[in-house]
């Protein structure tokens, strides 16, 4: 019988990690019950060879009714990493000479290999699947783009931007794929040299984005592409626009009682003769209405350069 046993990618290191097995051979079911020890065991060991099982004690042979003679197993190893472990059980003791161990060990080389290129594989197809699951619960518009300049992925968010998506396809170029002429020039104009990462663009609906690029590296010399993230700051806008009216408005309503304040204040020695108390008292007030005067003047000077009028 030979059996070889591989464990799964996604949960190798969990101690239920789950193990696809393929075998072959007449005996080959009734050895199974040695798959848990062997597979235990070579995760440590380079290789177990044992010509007769009735001599040696490596193995707990649980009750069967064809107990293995001999068996030789290899494990499935690739840097460090354990994958498996392929392992032959004859019926009769055994002795096992050089060249069937380089064959087998020659053999254990080439399945090692293609298992680690397969958990390359999974691992690849697991973390793009993981990553489309984070861009669609993402509620924010996400655009992925190629060192090419085609949309190679789009969250579900993006589709939803009206003005944004000319044609929902991916695998295209970013002049067909995006339809608002500032973001499609931003993508366009991005490089793997330094750029400016945020721009706050206007939707045709009213709304506003920033907008934020990161580039994505393969190494530190081989550029593969950018992240888009579309960040929604229309509610911001529009707060930090009705606090700025609200300050305007204040500031303004408060000119009129001050200006008051200071004529009124000024004509007091003019309706009747005031003592030098009177008139120090007279001159606090205006020192202050003055102070106060200029603070609201400094306010509107402040959002009159925020709006761009100054």
């Amino acid at each position: 019988a030979v059996r070889i046993l591989l464990l799964d990618d996604v949960d190798r290191d969990s101690e239920s990690a789950k193990v696809n097995i393929f075998s072959a051979g007449e005996l080959s079911d009734e050895f199974s019950v040695l798959d848990d020890q062997i597979l235990e065991m070579m995760a440590s060991e380079d290789q177990m060879i044992i010509s007769n099982t009735t001599r040696m004690r490596r193995l707990k042979l649980v009750p069967m009714k064809n107990k293995p003679g001999a068996i030789i197993a290899l494990p499935l190893r690739m840097e460090n990493t354990y994958y498996g472990v392929i392992w032959l059980g004859y019926k009769s003791a055994r002795t096992f000479d050089s060249e069937q161990v380089q064959f087998l060990s020659t053999l254990s080389n080439h399945a090692s290999i293609a298992a680690a290129n397969a958990s390359l594989f999974s691992r690849a197809i697991v973390g793009r699947q993981r990553l489309e699951a984070v861009l669609r619960a993402t509620p924010e518009p996400v655009l992925v783009i190629s060192e090419k300049k085609d949309v190679i992925l789009m969250n579900p968010a993006a589709l939803q931007v009206e003005g944004l998506v000319k044609k929902a396809e991916v695998e295209k170029p970013v002049e067909e794929v995006i339809q608002h002429p500032q973001i499609r020039k931003i993508l366009m104009e991005a490089t793997s040299a330094p750029f400016d990462a945020s721009h706050e663009v206007n939707m045709p609906n009213g709304q506003s984005y920033d907008v934020t690029l990161s580039p994505v590296w393969i190494s530190e010399e081989i550029p593969a592409g950018l992240v888009c993230l579309m960040r929604d700051i229309t509610r911001y806008k529009q707060q930090d626009m009705m606090k700025s009216d609200f300050v305007a408005t204040v500031s303004h309503d408060l000119r009129v009682p001050l200006s008051m304040m200071r004529g009124y204040a000024t004509m007091l020695p003019m309706v009747g003769e005031v003592n030098e108390q009177q008139r120090e008292y007279v001159d606090k007030i205006l020192s202050s209405v003055e102070r106060m005067i200029k603070l609201t003047e400094n306010v509107l000077n402040m959002q009159r350069i925020e709006s761009g009028k100054i």
